[in-house]
């Protein structure tokens, strides 16, 4: 007789036996069986014996994520709803508070807060400690935990309580907005003949937002540039190769990458066959720059392309993949660490400017003393000078 209810766990031994009997050698088959024994007892005792029913859906996307969650802070697992949420996200607009996390001594942090968001208007820093959302303790969530928290549907309200460095904690009320996410927010001449860029995060359309900046900076007379990479958090590496090959020749080493798996191990280099800009250039960084746009300022810095102004920068030397599931979910695995064009790392201390701009304690945010200093930088070079004197 045929059984009428085969169990998830019973369903799980006989799919996972079936994938080791066809794809894997005998010796790693029965180890890597061996190690689910354990999952199989729980998952059956859960299915059969807990208070409650429980979804399949419930129980499997509950153990992949915690599997993730083991690895680094970085990898993450999302469901079918989420990871459309993420896809929006990439493509620069999103809902929410215009923060971007990563976990820092079991709290969620923040890395940088996007311009123009709730977040950044009410004066969200990067550094600052999310110690609580709505009054319940974050310690020990992941990164993918604080996201479901704080994001809701537009208009509605979540209070945060920040812990700052020397400051006593706070509440802070925030009101979701729908966020819409430009790479280059803005661009001017910051001074005579010099052209300054924002460049806020790294997506699908960074490289041309460059481009298209540059271009007019350009008409406008620009005879060097500032790019400001300050509280940027990253995002998608191609992108961050993209800028850089504005600025450098066909053929420099941008980045490479180390990883176990086939294809992780690569030099990526400037292929681009346009023109690259060779005027000064100075960039700013500091503790909110990460990622791809640390990968930016450690390609212009060792390739003597430009000048490295601000703070030590965030320290994140971690590629990670997403991959889409059959079930419409997604994974994103840390599958490599890259390094500069010198062989150098920036984990754990970040990346370290050439002229170091301390801002002391109480000085009003109006006054920008990095760009003070690139700019001086800029207009007092050897090589800006000539052009500087032409312009005026």
């Amino acid at each position: 007789m045929r059984p009428r209810h085969l169990g998830l766990a019973a369903l799980l031994v006989a799919l996972f036996g079936a994938g080791f009997l066809a794809g894997k050698s005998p010796a790693t088959g029965e180890s890597s069986y061996r190690s689910l024994d354990a999952f199989v007892e729980v998952l059956d005792k859960v299915e059969r014996n807990y208070v409650d029913p429980v979804k399949p859906d419930q129980l499997v996307n509950g153990a992949i994520d915690g599997m993730i969650k083991r690895l680094d802070p970085f990898s993450q697992y999302l469901d079918k709803a989420e990871f459309a949420d993420l896809k929006t996200f990439t493509e620069g607009q999103f809902g929410g508070l215009g923060i971007v996390i990563s976990v820092r001594d079991n709290y969620p942090t923040v890395i940088s807060p996007v311009e123009g968001t709730p977040a950044y208007s009410l004066g969200i820093q990067s550094g600052d400690v999310i110690v609580k959302i709505d009054g319940v303790s974050t310690r020990g969530y992941s990164s993918e935990d604080a996201v479901k928290k704080l994001r809701g549907p537009e208009g509605t309200p979540v209070t945060i309580t920040i812990a700052r460095e020397d400051e006593p904690e706070r509440d802070v009320q925030i009101t979701r907005e729908l966020i819409h996410v430009k790479s280059v927010p803005y661009a001017f001449e910051v001074a005579p003949g010099v052209g300054y860029l924002r460049v806020s995060s790294f997506s699908e359309t960074t490289g041309d937002e460059v481009r298209a900046a540059i271009e007019r900076l350009d008409k406008a007379g620009a005879k060097s540039f500032v790019l400001d990479l300050r509280d940027n958090p990253g995002g998608l590496l191609n992108q961050a190769v993209d800028v850089v090959e504005n600025f450098v020749p066909k053929g420099s080493l941008v980045v490479f990458t180390k990883g176990r798996a086939a294809g992780s191990n690569t030099k990526i280099y400037a292929e681009t066959s346009r023109a690259h800009d060779t005027r000064p250039l100075v960039v700013l960084i500091n503790g909110g720059s990460a990622s791809a746009s640390e990968i930016v300022s450690a390609a212009l810095k060792e390739t003597g392309r430009a000048t490295i102004v601000g703070q030590p920068t965030y320290g994140k030397n971690t590629v990670q993949v997403w991959t889409e599931l059959q079930n419409g979910g997604g994974v994103r695995i840390t599958i490599s660490r890259w390094f500069t064009p010198k062989h150098n790392s920036v984990a754990p201390d970040g990346l370290q400017p050439q002229i170091v701009v301390e801002i002391p304690a109480g000085t009003p945010p109006e006054t920008d003393l990095v760009l003070d200093r690139a700019v001086l930088e800029l207009t007092s070079s050897a090589a800006f000078l000539p052009a500087f004197a032409l312009a005026a």
